[in-house]
């Protein structure tokens, strides 16, 4: 397994750029919390998810099946969570998880996309819009 990744940050006074951390593991998606104090990393192929501080140094906070792909913030700094399949027995969904890692919501994505990988999905108002590389269309689902 390639764990050669980094998550870099630049500063744009000083155009220096601050390795924060090393060792990712196909980071497919990042997304920074609220407060700009930490970052969310979900690794493909090492199938977890990382809370990194901006200052560095980081946690695997989350191990999720199926294998987690790209993550985006919601308004109330929770995130979301696409979950690709790897396994063609586990459906695809997304999850909802707080900035601890814990799961807060799972929506169950196999009426729309059977155990077809989701590689996206975004929040906006009340609904999810939720993008498949391997289907020809959008979905747009109402949150409850």
């Amino acid at each position: 397994m390639d764990s050669t990744g980094r998550l870099l940050k630049y500063d744009a006074k000083t155009k220096q750029v601050t390795v924060l951390f090393r060792n990712l593991s196909l980071a497919a998606g990042v997304a920074v919390d609220e407060e700009e104090k930490f970052v969310m990393v979900t690794e493909f192929t090492a199938n977890r998810t990382r809370k990194i501080t901006l200052q560095g140094g980081g946690s695997v906070i989350a191990t999720i099946q199926p294998t987690p792909d790209n993550i985006k913030r919601t308004r109330l700094n929770k995130f979301w969570l696409a979950a690709a399949r790897v396994d063609p027995r586990i459906d695809s969904g997304l999850l909802r998880i707080n900035g601890n890692g814990t799961v807060l919501e799972t929506v169950n994505l196999e009426r729309w996309y059977g155990n077809k990988s989701v590689f996206e999905v975004q929040e906006f108002g009340t609904k999810l819009y939720i993008v498949s590389r391997l289907e020809d269309f959008i979905g747009v689902l109402l949150k409850h």
